[in-house]
């Protein structure tokens, strides 16, 4: 090549730059296609005429380019950069990780295959490599917003979520314009129950981008949190209006509609849920009941979601009897013994076995819509469960007059809102000071360690290993004088039950148990103690001692 046609080149590179940078992508094309015809293996100009191809939409063949580019300039960081873009556009997600692997080790400085590689990691799955990516790219370049928004969403996949704030507030001093960011920290925020500062960060979203749904939906979330349900619906109606398949949105306003008990709405929202959460049966392919009339059918009812919701569904199970010829019942293993007694039970199988034979069926909790129950026609009929008659209540010493009370301070980890509604041992620790009381642990899993690591065996019995199922946690319960729990199974059970038992709630509980009332129109039996403020379980454990106290008289 003459020294004359090198200096075309690279004047042809600088006109097509120019007119890039001027927003003439179609120009710049042609002028880099001038370019290739002098040099046809010259890296840059056929990078730059992929570039140009993928802001043209034209895909498959800036891949084609870039691919040719990368060949005949491996070392060119630029290069493998772009290509990598044009592998991740081409979904080859894992050869894009290792295109801006070679970016960054040919030039560490380079911002955006750090930013990309960051993000196409988190999009695997693989969150702790994004995270990696993300700091080493911040060693590099502090003042990317975009590494610490990255850094920020790997931390939050990894529930790490205080520390995805502070990166999300670094995000926002470099990008303060970016309502992405924004969005994430609204997010960060509301997870962790810091509510008021979840909605400044929506709005502040949405002053940014005004027609952006998920941060309708955001805010829509956090309104409904502080119980101004109103504001909440219209936000979340704002989202469903720009984007009527938004699932947050779509449960938001199923939520905010049945905590506002307006349940006629709110039920027929609420199967917006079968969306995320899949059948525990597997797929059914059989008709779905929608409350009719089918006297000569067989109606399945299986389980979904968590075990409360299956106790919460096994009440209205002798109504939908009322207008089928038959219901059989699938639920889990450990609540066989008691579903098997639940009037309008023809069958129970449980959800380890084949999904047995029927003409129609239901999700149990789905019964709700079905039945079109409201806060008014709640079956009364109460209990609806019952001990299984094999088994007999643990009895009591001879002269033991103290007041018996379970105790359980934490639900299953992997809810979603566990973060919030567990409260753990500690802040329960001022009752057990409270004479007069037999104190009885019926918490399982992991969280039952906190007897040991809070010292308090000897103050509370620990019961956990007899409670092999269902069935035996109703004998236990049966033998207590109250119950005191967080939101989880048990609860529900002792509601079933009729037995005592005053529920612990977060400030922003889950939708069954409304706001603003000390009772539930679910199960007469419980009584409702509500966070004042987000976080703040000191005041409720604060009453729940009080009416202790004056239940033993102390």
């Amino acid at each position: 090549m003459t020294l004359a046609e090198q200096e075309d080149i690279r004047d042809l590179l600088i006109q097509g730059a120019e007119r890039h940078r001027a927003g003439d992508i179609l120009g710049a094309a042609e002028i880099y296609l001038q370019a290739q015809a002098l040099d046809p293996r010259n890296g840059t100009v056929l990078g730059n005429l992929g570039v140009a191809l993928r802001g043209l939409g034209h895909q498959e063949k800036a891949l084609l380019v870039l691919e040719k580019a990368a060949t005949f300039a491996p070392g060119d960081p630029e290069t493998q950069y772009n290509f990598g873009n044009a592998l991740r556009d081409a979904g080859r997600l894992e050869d894009a990780v290792t295109c801006f692997r070679r970016a960054i080790a040919l030039r560490p400085t380079l911002p955006g295959p750090h930013v990309n590689l960051s993000l196409i990691l988190g999009h695997l799955g693989r969150h702790e490599a994004a995270a990696q990516a993300a700091r080493l790219g911040l060693l590099h370049r502090p003042d990317n917003g975009s590494l610490w928004m990255n850094l920020g969403v790997a931390l939050s996949n990894m529930k790490h979520h205080e520390a995805a704030v502070a990166c999300f507030y670094r995000a926002v001093a470099h990008r303060p314009d970016d309502p992405a960011i924004h969005l994430n920290l609204a997010s960060a925020h509301f997870t962790l129950s810091q509510i008021e500062s979840s909605a400044a960060a929506a709005r502040a979203a949405l002053s940014l981008q005004p027609d952006r749904p998920a941060a309708h939906a955001l805010l829509g979330q956090a309104l409904t949190s502080q119980g101004r349900l109103d504001e909440a619906l219209s936000a979340l109606n704002q989202a469903l209006a720009l984007e009527p398949d938004n699932l947050t949105a779509q449960l938001g306003r199923a939520r905010a509609l049945l905590l506002g008990g307006r349940w006629a709405d709110g039920f027929p929202a609420y199967r917006a849920r079968f969306r995320r959460v899949s059948f525990l049966t597997g797929p059914l392919s059989t008709p779905a009941w929608t409350g009719e009339e089918a006297p000569d059918q067989t109606l399945l009812l299986h389980a979904e979601q968590g075990l409360g919701d299956t106790l919460m569904g096994l009440r209205f199970v002798a109504a939908a009897r009322a207008r089928v010829g038959r219901v059989v019942i699938q639920v889990p293993p450990t609540l066989m013994g008691l579903a098997a007694r639940v009037e309008g039970v023809d069958d129970v199988v449980s959800l380890s076995d084949p999904v047995p034979a029927h003409d129609i069926q239901a999700p149990m909790l789905d019964l709700l819509r079905c039945l079109a129950i409201d806060p008014e026609t709640v079956p009364a009929a109460m209990p609806y469960l019952s001990v299984p008659e094999d088994l007999e209540t643990p009895a009591r010493p001879a002269g033991d007059e103290r007041l018996y009370v379970g105790l359980i301070w934490a639900g299953d980890p992997r809810h979603d809102n566990d973060v919030n509604r567990s409260c753990g041992l500690e802040p329960l620790m001022p009752l057990l000071a409270l004479p007069g009381i037999r104190f009885l642990s019926l918490q399982v899993g992991e969280p039952r360690q906190q007897l040991v690591e809070k010292g308090a065996l000897g103050l509370v019995e620990d019961i956990a290993p007899a409670l092999t199922d269902f069935s035996q946690t109703a004998r236990f319960l049966m033998g207590l004088d109250l119950l005191i729990s967080v939101d989880t199974g048990p609860v529900h059970l002792a509601g079933a039950l009729n037995r005592p038992c005053w529920v612990l709630l977060p400030h922003a509980p889950d939708w069954r148990w409304m706001l603003d009332r000390t009772d539930s129109p679910w199960y007469p039996s419980l009584t409702l103690y509500r966070q004042p403020t987000v976080g703040d379980w000191q005041t409720v454990v604060e009453r729940v001692k009080d009416d202790l106290r004056n239940q033993t008289g102390c």
